[in-house]
């Protein structure tokens, strides 16, 4: 496979139509590096999942979002008077890809903020009769584990609404099990999307899928990409997908993860935490290795 051609192809695509953006700048200029650090008898492989990466600029993130928003309000059960938007809480109470999404499609689309909450609990019973539609808008849906546990919250709450779930991106086993818990839960949620895509070794991108994925987990274990980076993606979910923001934990790991030996194209951000937080992991991790060597 030339490798100048999937260079050309990569810059095209993660261009996605706009001027090139300053991560695929870093990743196209790395591009050479990044091949060198992988053996001979990877590089085919390692070359065919760079080139079906699909890589979503800041500028074509921002038209998807308009263009979802279009095809949202354009349902007939949407009107001002009966809907809400709403984004997936973490579970530390931070900032995440839903908050941040969220914050884009409603200032993009000149969404009313008396519709959009932060907190669906602020919401008084009276009103919430009121209240036929809520959207929850995120940019990727690797599983589907996400939008549930957020439902899970609030189960008898949504019983009767309509649940609408926005994202650039889904993958196809995420729709299943969405479909699946709308099912046992007996709620109508609909999830609007741009892109949906199946696992990476479900395409017909190999003449053979399983080959493939044997080499693809000799070649994690080669650069030592540890189980908890999680080879395959989050509950190998085996995507293959970045955005400008971050590259999710479902997609494959040599596109995301860095090690001593290796360093990848679409790194994940890992962002340094707080002083005092970082002390109480310290010393977290103190206690622990002080407990194990009571029984050394």
């Amino acid at each position: 496979m030339d490798t100048k051609v999937v260079k050309d192809i990569c810059r095209e695509k993660w261009a996605a139509g706009f001027d090139e953006d300053t991560k695929t700048k870093k990743a196209l200029a790395q591009f050479d590096v990044w091949l060198a650090q992988i053996p001979d008898k990877y590089k085919e492989l390692s070359l065919v999942l760079i080139q079906n990466l699909e890589y979503f600029p800041r500028d074509l993130i921002n038209k998807l979002l308009m263009e979802l928003h279009k095809k949202l309000i354009k349902l007939p059960a949407i009107s001002d008077d009966n809907t809400i938007y709403a984004y997936i809480k973490s579970k530390d109470g931070k900032t995440n890809s839903s908050d941040e999404y969220w914050t884009m499609y409603k200032l993009l689309n000149d969404v009313n903020r008396e519709f959009c909450y932060e907190n669906i609990n602020a919401i008084n019973n009276w009103q919430w009769a009121y209240v036929k539609n809520i959207v929850f808008i995120d940019d990727f849906s690797g599983t589907g584990k996400s939008i549930i546990k957020e439902l899970k919250k609030n189960e008898s709450r949504y019983i009767g609404k309509n649940i609408y779930f926005i994202t650039i991106c889904v993958m196809e086993d995420a729709i299943q099990k969405i479909k699946n818990y709308s099912k046992l839960k007996k709620m109508n949620i609909v999830p609007v999307f741009c892109f949906m895509h199946k696992k990476t070794f479900a395409r017909e991108l190999f003449e053979n899928n399983e080959d493939a994925k044997d080499s693809f987990i000799a070649l994690t274990t080669y650069l030592k990409i540890p189980e908890w980076e999680y080879p395959l993606g989050f509950e190998k979910s085996e995507a293959l997908v970045a955005f400008h923001n971050n590259t999710p934990n479902n997609t494959l790991s040599i596109i995301r993860c860095d090690t001593k030996e290796y360093k990848s194209l679409f790194p994940r951000r890992h962002e340094n935490k707080p002083f005092w937080d970082k002390m109480k992991s310290q010393s977290k991790g103190r206690k622990v290795a002080n407990y194990k060597n009571k029984f050394v």
